[in-house]
């Protein structure tokens, strides 16, 4: 399922499989953001945060963490914003990890997104963190969680 119309990128990135994207993929849909990320309702509804989801459900995992890291930069690192975005970002390397077959990695990726995940409400940008912190804690040498946002 797709959360907005904008286009994904050609070819997804994956370290030491495929060529480096050239600069600036993502300008357009950043430069409208910074009115949005300091106020969680509009950002929830934004274009940057579900086209962050889309790119991550769709196996871009590494332009997900391009995207979403732009924001986390901006905004204050302790909020719980930061703490979900942070939290999107981490399962994206998961996913990276699993695909490169690098296994070792993933329980200390995981302990990183447990301490972060339950310090946000059940229900918080559009998103079931409880049924997340789940799907998280039952990573092992495979990772099939997608983020689904719930309707408004």
């Amino acid at each position: 399922m797709r959360y907005t119309t904008v286009e994904l990128p050609n070819q997804r990135y994956l370290p030491g499989e495929s060529n480096f994207p050239p600069e600036g993929n993502f300008h357009s849909i950043l430069s409208s953001l910074d009115s949005e990320f300091n106020d969680v309702e509009k950002f929830q509804k934004s274009e940057t945060y579900k086209y962050g989801i889309d790119l991550y459900n769709n196996g871009f995992w590494w332009e997900t963490h391009e995207v979403f890291e732009k924001v986390w930069l901006k905004i204050n690192r302790t909020s719980q914003p930061a703490l979900l975005i942070q939290s999107i970002i981490l399962l994206a390397a998961i996913k990276i990890k699993v695909h490169q077959e690098k296994f070792s990695i993933i329980p200390n990726i995981k302990k990183c997104i447990l301490t972060k995940l339950p310090h946000l409400p059940n229900r918080y940008m559009n998103l079931d963190i409880s049924h997340l912190i789940e799907q998280v804690k039952d990573i092992q040498n495979k990772c099939d969680i997608q983020v689904q946002l719930l309707h408004s």
